[in-house]
């Protein structure tokens, strides 16, 4: 068995080549978007660590590959996330989101705990994870939410939290809410 010589001076300095372009990348990108906006909603000041983890982290929850190099930030299009519609049929709970067209790549999916109705602020949204396909402009994430939270009572609110994931990169959250109705009895 071969074992490597590591008084090979150019293994090394390849190596520090490599390692070094890469800092200076990650810095170069890093120094173009001053800040982000982490999980928790608070503005970061952005650097080579910060960046590398905010574009690897979350594509390593999400099962993504992760990059060695950072990608270039993606120009943002308006979220094509549209109305939360939560209801009873025939007593069977169901919560569908709107879609008005196709995303660029993923859109990541957070929610809330189900609220009283009165509610009008709410700071705490773990992820459940990729919104799901679109079906009649329409997608259904029943499933994703009742795993995490149970079936909601009815006259309560459900809030929800979308995120645009490009390469990496996300945008903006865009919120959105629906009022259980009562239940018909």
């Amino acid at each position: 068995m071969e074992s490597l010589d590591w008084g090979d001076q150019p293994l090394l300095y390849s190596l520090k080549q490599l390692l070094g372009m890469l800092k200076q990348r990650l810095e170069l990108c890093a120094s173009q978007s001053k800040y982000f906006i982490s999980e928790e909603g608070v503005l970061v000041r952005r650097n080579a660590y910060n960046l590398f983890k905010s574009l690897n982290v979350r594509r390593a929850d999400l099962g993504l590959s992760q990059f060695d190099t950072p990608p270039a930030e993606p120009v943002w299009n308006p979220s094509p996330v549209g109305d939360l519609l939560a209801m009873f049929i025939d007593g069977k709970f169901s919560l569908k989101i709107r879609l008005d067209g196709p995303p660029a790549q993923h859109i990541l999916l957070y929610a809330a705990a189900p609220v009283r109705n009165g509610v009008r602020y709410v700071n705490h949204f773990p992820l459940l994870g990729l919104l799901p396909p679109a079906k009649d402009g329409w997608s259904d994430i029943t499933e994703l939410y009742v795993a995490r939270y149970g079936v909601p009572k009815p006259n309560w609110a459900i809030w929800v939290r979308t995120c645009q994931h490009i390469d990496g990169w996300t945008d903006v959250p865009k919120l959105a809410r629906s009022r259980l109705p009562p239940k018909v009895t």
